[in-house]
């Protein structure tokens, strides 16, 4: 049986993430339905699932939990890009070509960003925060490179935008709990990707703390520092697919 983490385990994790935005403000952006998700990849992870769940992500910009913003540790880089090309595919329809995708194309040619993308399809831009591109723009994402866990806390934190969900990509348990902690999201997926919540919905409601087991995931939710926060992951495996 899955054992909620103690309070005070919880609270030794933290640390200052230097965050600009706190947990308790508005969770959506400017367009009142966003709710984006940022997901990080650890070199000690299944970097094809994770992959593959961001370029599905990717072909649907319009979702309100779709990927906005991609941290990829240092040594995986390379392989994480070669195989993330070999996955971006068009949109499906004409839905992208409005006025702020065409301006935030632009932009990036001026500000001669580097991008990893595919003809009438997302585009990640590399090394570039979501302010050099004013809101929120669906089909654009920003790629940020890290090498310890403390580094991509501050890349998340140095971020513009607000990230309700968090999917993170480790083999160690102890290291997504450290992001977790630090991090001031509400939903966190550990190897895994936006899996529905509904089983911990009115323990969220209530602030309660609650642990339950369902088709082979862990869910999980406990208050920390004044924030209600969720937890999942597979049971059984380290990896889903």
């Amino acid at each position: 049986m899955p054992i909620l983490i103690k309070e005070e385990s919880f609270n030794g994790l933290f640390y200052d993430a230097m965050t600009k935005s706190d947990a308790n403000t508005a969770n959506v952006n400017a367009d009142g339905n966003r709710q984006p998700t940022v997901i990080i990849i650890f070199e000690n992870s299944d970097v094809n699932a994770a992959v593959h769940h961001l370029a599905t992500s990717l072909q649907t910009p319009l979702c309100p939990q779709a990927v906005a913003t991609v941290l990829v540790q240092e040594s995986i880089r390379p392989d994480f890009e070669q195989k993330l090309q070999a996955q971006l595919k068009p949109f499906a329809n004409n839905e992208m070509k409005n006025e702020q995708f065409i301006k935030v194309q632009e932009t990036i040619k001026k500000i001669n960003a580097k991008v990893i993308t595919v003809a009438g399809g997302p585009t990640l831009v590399c090394d570039f925060t979501h302010e050099h591109f004013g809101n929120h723009v669906a089909g654009v994402c920003t790629l940020h490179t890290f090498r310890t866990a403390k580094e991509a806390i501050a890349l998340v934190a140095k971020e513009t935008l607000t990230f309700p969900n968090v999917s993170i990509w480790h083999e160690n348990h102890a290291y997504a709990y450290e992001l977790i902690a630090a991090l001031k999201s509400q939903n966190f997926f550990i190897n895994c990707f936006n899996m529905p919540l509904t089983v911990l919905q009115d323990h969220q409601t209530q602030g309660k703390s609650f642990v339950a087991m369902e088709n082979n995931y862990h869910y999980e939710t406990l208050s920390h520092n004044g924030s209600q926060k969720s937890i999942v992951f597979p049971i059984g495996s380290i990896f889903a697919n």
